[in-house]
């Protein structure tokens, strides 16, 4: 965290030398730069993480072929691009095999789902 801190003074002090050159106001300049590394590092931490396909699984959710988006596993037409969409075995996410017809548990034996 000091270390943060210590960027942060440094790229603060480097702008406003840098503007006062180019005839800008420092102080804006510098306060912009001082806050600039800590907004960023803000908004990479809250930003949200790319689904990956067992966290869908694990939601109900499946992306849509046709324009990728999040979609629930059972629907039947996309709701993002309207097309209708090809019927999906259930898969399981540990293992890879295919759910026995009209079972939402793995058939696989080693599998501990």
């Amino acid at each position: 965290m000091f270390s943060l801190i210590l960027i942060s003074i440094i790229a603060a002090l480097a702008a406003g030398v840098v503007a006062g050159n180019k005839n800008r106001n420092r102080a804006g300049w510098a306060i912009a730069a001082f806050f600039l590394p800590l907004l960023l590092i803000i908004v990479l931490v809250l930003s949200k993480k790319e689904a990956s396909s067992e966290n869908l699984s694990l939601r109900g959710e499946r992306k849509c072929p046709f324009c990728a988006e999040d979609i629930k596993a059972a629907a039947i037409t996309c709701k993002h691009c309207g097309k209708d969409l090809p019927e999906v075995k259930p898969i399981c996410f540990r293992c890879g095999h295919e759910y026995p017809e009209g079972s939402n548990v793995c058939g696989n034996s080693a599998c501990k789902s």
